[in-house]
């Protein structure tokens, strides 16, 4: 069984002299670059950024350990890393689709479950309308600068010649690199992730 890693771009616009009005938004907004679940598999960048299916490849290399949530960030900011618990108990069938509907940015889970999960420490809050996913793990965020030296140090040490290696990394981890770097010419930007069982 595979494990995925599940993730979002998340920037904030630098205050300097006239954008000093902007100050009252968010921290960091969300960026839809790459968002959701990116199924192209590198153990070896998930060993570098989180120490996350850390053996074989990278057992005694240097690594990121992950951080958790985001700090910087709303709920709202990073819903897709999370569940988020509706109350089904006086809600009926009609309504529970249009509710449902409003939720589609969401990963949705009914509040019972959520107690549940909470109770047996599967879930922690985060906010005050979500928890985290139960099956996701090692949740981490890198900043620009951190992503490039974990794809760079991945990329040193691949051995072309040799199969299935030659592929590695996706070409996905350059564009997502190369994304983060020209925001970072405007915003602070930082990747936020983790992974799922």
């Amino acid at each position: 069984m595979g494990c995925n890693i599940h993730l979002k771009v998340l920037t904030k616009y630098r205050m300097e002299g006239k954008d000093k009005e902007l100050e009252g938004q968010t921290p960091y907004s969300d960026y839809n670059f790459l968002d959701g679940t990116y199924t192209n598999r590198d153990y070896r960048m998930y060993a570098k950024m989180a120490n996350v299916r850390n053996y074989d490849w990278y057992k005694e290399g240097e690594y990121f350990e992950p951080r958790g949530i985001f700090p910087y960030a709303s709920e709202w900011n990073m819903r897709e890393l999370l569940m988020y618990p509706v109350d089904t108990k006086n809600i009926s069938e009609d309504n529970l689709v249009d509710k449902l509907y409003d939720c589609s940015k969401e990963n949705v889970c009914t509040k019972e479950h959520a107690d549940e999960w909470l109770k047996k420490g599967y879930s922690k809050k985060v906010g005050n309308h979500h928890i985290t996913d139960p099956d996701y793990h090692s949740y981490s965020w890198l900043t620009t600068a951190e992503y490039e030296k974990c794809l760079n140090e991945v990329t040193a040490e691949v051995d072309e010649s040799t199969e299935p290696y030659k592929y590695y990394p996706d070409p996905g981890w350059y564009a997502l690199l190369a994304a983060m770097k020209e925001l970072e010419k405007k915003y602070d930007t930082v990747i936020v992730f983790a992974f799922d069982n």
